[in-house]
């Protein structure tokens, strides 16, 4: 109740400020003197905060989340209500059948406490059988027909433990980018391997029946959580071969997995991975719809969200989506670092969109990859935020509490349009090819203010408003 009065009490005494943002007095661009990124760039930026007019929907849950391992204060205070990353392998627990140690992991259980005391929705990560349980001899890839059972009631304690107070876990993911062959990888790569040429669907349909063993005993341990699917690697797509698809039909045939999954499957909410890489002199929008086995049907992220959709709507199932890993790697998929200054800033650009994008058709939740690993980072090896971080930081603080209305797909840019109160504010994202294309649009007779990439108010553009990164205008209804 003290809170609340507080809270109250910080409204009526700013009623005559809108928006609900922390917002850099400096743009970060202006700090990009070299062209490697030094991770002391931005230790002495300077915020102004501004506290929200409106309070609604407490505690607050949107689309935005982020892989988050550790640092859940810089991930509150970007405005994130979902955190991916940390999870348990099966392997660790029960080494021999029947028995339970979880000594391995004590340490989750101060980050999930933390995450629940913050309200931070954490998304669990279960994969990895233990040898006893294996297919093929390998953790990463599927269970034993005969163990499949096991795996059920192991989950059936995972959930007793871990989704009542003081963790409070609703979300739990059942593997990690399962779709990937199991000869292709290997356990430290971290990620699934239940591909299978034997058997139906490259064994999606096989992982499918693994999730209707788990879904009800899950359930039956507290009806309350939800299951996710792993999150769909898809690689190519299935649908055809050549540009734009899958190279051949025999790749078609590999990545079809996750038909398997939607057809036999029993699960809450249906889950995907879909990533962009940076072009030199390219729009980071433009790479990601562009990627060379996903552009016939909008790329790496629209065309598999349209494939998956494709799927539920051929099996009759209806489950939300969740983007669990999205966004623009350096040079590839295991780099790290340095990067330089014009990635940084491109990365900062590509996280508006593939919020609003996902956002805007009907995603539960977005996952950022990651706040502190490989290229996408959005906090350096210090802690100290990177470009991406402030955009991410503004558009939560600008777009949280807001509700989406609509989109507008132009030649070049697209105008996403949201209301807060008694405001709409655009959010308009060059997606052109050429980066630093200057895009313009007629400044309309009810604007309020221009607010750029950082949360900067820029000057009255007059009677056109210019733009060759994303920018939030604000107007009266």
């Amino acid at each position: 109740m003290k809170r609340w009065f507080i809270y109250i009490m910080a409204v009526g005494l700013i009623s005559a400020f809108f928006g609900a943002i922390i917002f850099p007095t400096q743009s970060f661009a202006n700090y990009s003197t070299t062209n490697t990124i030094n991770s002391n760039l931005t230790q002495d930026m300077k915020y102004s905060l501004y506290l929200p007019l409106i309070l609604k929907n407490y505690p607050l849950v949107n689309i935005f989340g982020a892989d988050v391992r550790d640092n859940l204060d810089k991930a509150q205070a970007a405005g994130l209500t979902w955190a991916r990353g940390v999870g348990i392998l099966w392997k660790d627990v029960e080494k021999t059948k029947g028995v339970y140690d979880w000594s391995a992991y004590t340490g989750l259980d101060s980050f999930l406490i933390e995450a629940s005391q913050k309200n931070i929705n954490v998304i669990m990560i279960i994969q990895h059988a233990p040898t006893w349980a294996q297919k093929y001899s390998k953790a990463c890839g599927p269970i034993k027909s005969t163990e499949l059972d096991s795996f059920a009631n192991f989950m059936y304690a995972v959930v007793k433990k871990y989704s009542v107070p003081p963790y409070n876990v609703r979300y739990f993911q059942i593997w990690n980018e399962e779709d990937v062959p199991y000869d292709w990888a290997y356990d430290y790569y971290g990620i699934g391997c239940w591909g299978d040429p034997s058997l139906p669907f490259y064994g999606g349909e096989y992982y499918g029946e693994m999730l209707k063993r788990v879904y009800s005993k899950m359930k039956e341990a507290n009806p309350s959580v939800q299951v996710l699917t792993g999150g769909l690697l898809l690689d190519c797509d299935p649908r055809s071969s050549g540009d734009g698809y899958c190279p051949d039909k025999n790749w078609s045939k590999i990545w079809n997995f996750a038909e398997g999954v939607v057809k036999n499957g029993t699960f809450d909410i249906l889950s995907f991975h879909g990533y962009a890489y940076y072009q030199e002199g390219k729009n980071s929008v433009w790479s990601e719809k562009t990627r060379d086995k996903w552009y016939a049907h909008g790329g790496a992220v629209d065309g598999k969200l349209d494939y998956l959709r494709s799927l539920m709507n051929k099996y009759g199932v209806n489950k939300p989506i969740m983007l669990t890993e999205a966004s623009i790697f350096y040079k590839n998929a295991s780099y790290d670092e340095p990067t330089t200054s014009d990635y940084e800033e491109a990365k900062a650009d590509y996280v508006p969109w593939v919020y609003a994008n996902t956002w805007s058709q009907g995603l539960k939740a977005t996952i950022w990859y990651s706040l502190k690993s490989l290229s996408p980072k959005l906090l350096d090896a210090n802690n100290n935020p990177r470009p991406a971080y402030y955009a991410l930081q503004t558009m939560t603080g600008i777009l949280g509490q807001a509700d989406y209305k609509s989109r507008e797909d132009n030649l070049g840019y697209t105008k996403f349009v949201f209301t807060l109160g008694s405001h709409e504010i655009w959010l308009l994202i060059p997606t052109g090819e050429v980066a630093g294309t200057i895009y313009s649009i007629g400044k309309p007779t009810n604007f309020i203010k221009l607010v750029d990439l950082y949360g900067k108010d820029q000057p009255d553009p007059g009677n056109t408003i210019s733009f060759s990164r994303p920018v939030y205008v604000f107007l009266s209804k």
